[in-house]
């Protein structure tokens, strides 16, 4: 995953667009669709302001992490998640590897609409 695939996954996870982020961080906002079809990246100066408005380290937007710096990141950054990682920590090997199974399951087949959505349906049961 590229800068701005990143930027357009937490802009997409937080119900941003692209014009917010544009005018917060004072960017035109032709320069973010180019830089997403083109994969240009932005100078240090704008990839930083991008970063603290996303409230992301620049790491994660520069480097070619995989999905785990960014789960420790955002397990230290929100108690709900230390509190599921404990949870997660006491179940069987088995439980873990269905629970990983049903997770990659829902983001394969559900857009992240989707998935809120069925979140607040099942809320209201």
């Amino acid at each position: 995953m590229n800068f701005w695939s990143r930027v357009q996954s937490i802009l997409d996870s937080k119900g941003l667009s692209r014009k917010e982020l544009a005018i917060e961080v004072g960017i035109d906002l032709s320069n973010i669709g180019k830089g997403i079809k083109q994969g240009n990246l932005p100078s240090v100066e704008t990839a930083l302001k991008i970063a603290t408005f996303l409230n992301v380290p620049i790491e994660y937007l520069t480097q070619d992490y995989q999905n785990e710096p960014k789960i420790q990141y955002e397990i230290h950054k929100n108690p709900q998640f230390t509190d599921i990682a404990s949870t997660i920590d006491k179940l069987s090997d088995d439980q873990k590897k269905n629970l990983v199974h049903l997770i990659r399951s829902l983001s394969e087949n559900y857009s992240p609409n989707q998935l809120q959505e069925l979140l607040e349906k099942a809320k209201k049961e």
